[in-house]
C-alpha cells in the first residue's frame, strides 16, 4: 500500500536508481518527498527529477553508486542536508504545481494560435 511504501521509504538510508532508461522519476521525487535521499543514474532526466536535491552517479560506475550509499550512511551531516534540500525539492514539484505548470503551457499555446 502507499502508507507502507512511505514507512519504507521514511526508515531507508536512501533510493538507489541505477536506470538508463528512465524519463522523469516520479519514484526519486516520491522517495524524496519522504525524507529518503535518492542517489540516480546521470542520465536521461534523471538530473531534472532530482534537481540539485540528489546524488547523481555515473551509470556505468557502480563503485560510485557505492561510495555515495556509503557517504551517506558514514556522515550523518551530509545525509541530514540532503533530506533538507530532498524536502524542500519535492515540495516544489507536486502533482498539483506540474496541473498548473501545464495548463499555463496550454494557455500560452493557445495564446498564440
Amino acid at each position: 500500500s502507499h502508507e507502507q511504501l512511505q514507512k519504507i521509504a521514511e526508515s531507508s538510508l536512501c533510493l538507489v536508481s541505477s536506470s538508463i532508461k528512465e524519463s522523469f522519476s516520479m519514484v526519486a521525487l516520491e522517495a524524496m518527498s519522504w525524507g529518503c535521499p535518492s542517489i540516480v543514474a546521470d542520465t536521461t532526466a534523471m538530473p531534472e527529477s532530482v534537481g540539485e536535491a540528489g546524488i547523481l552517479v555515473q551509470p556505468e560506475n557502480p563503485s560510485a553508486f557505492a561510495d555515495a550509499v556509503i557517504r551517506l550512511y558514514e556522515d550523518q551531516e551530509y545525509r541530514q542536508q540532503i533530506i533538507l534540500k530532498s524536502l524542500d525539492h519535492a515540495a516544489k514539484n507536486t502533482w498539483s504545481k506540474a496541473a498548473t505548470r501545464f495548463e499555463t503551457l496550454f494557455d500560452m499555446c493557445l495564446q498564440k494560435t
